[in-house]
């Protein structure tokens, strides 16, 4: 049974995971910028490794943070039907609930359109001594595929 105190619950999930996306989303831009500024000043090998880690655990929140959204939207639009079949549909909670669903919306509209164009990053893993496969994060809109023990390596184009 759906009510209102549910819906208010589920409006307020949907804009604090919107405020989180944005947040990782200027981390990201934050962590790519100090990347690139070590890079440029020929910082320490070690160093720049370890940013790039950063960089690539923060660009692996974003996905995530996209998939809650997802099911938070889906719960308030779910939510917001039962209150319809229920003809509970007026009030300022179902209002803002409405609005909260269209902003979303919009964003998943923009970013689908910024994703069509944009390359994907391979995140960074590394294994030392094992047979398993070594991926590299790159600045440059490919991934490198390291095979350990063998002097052979795949470039290929990730989209």
């Amino acid at each position: 049974m759906a009510t209102i105190r549910n819906l208010k619950i589920k409006t307020a999930s949907c804009k604090r995971i919107v405020k989180e996306l944005h947040s990782y989303e200027k981390e990201v831009e934050r962590e790519a910028a100090k990347t690139a500024d070590m890079k440029e000043k020929g910082a320490d090998p070690y160093d720049l490794k370890q940013q790039e880690n950063v960089l690539a655990e923060s660009r692996m929140m974003i996905p995530d943070c996209r998939k809650r959204l997802e099911s938070s939207l889906a719960d308030l639009k779910g939510i917001l039907a039962e209150l319809e079949e229920a003809n509970q549909k007026e009030g300022p909670e179902v209002t803002e609930a409405e609005s909260t669903i269209v902003d979303v919306e919009k964003l998943f509209e923009t970013t689908e359109s910024y994703n069509t164009t944009s390359y994907t990053y391979a995140t960074c893993v590394t294994y030392s001594g094992s047979s398993k496969t070594n991926l590299h994060a790159t600045m440059d809109p490919k991934v490198v595929i390291t095979y350990p023990r063998r002097e052979k390596e795949f470039v290929g184009w990730a989209a």
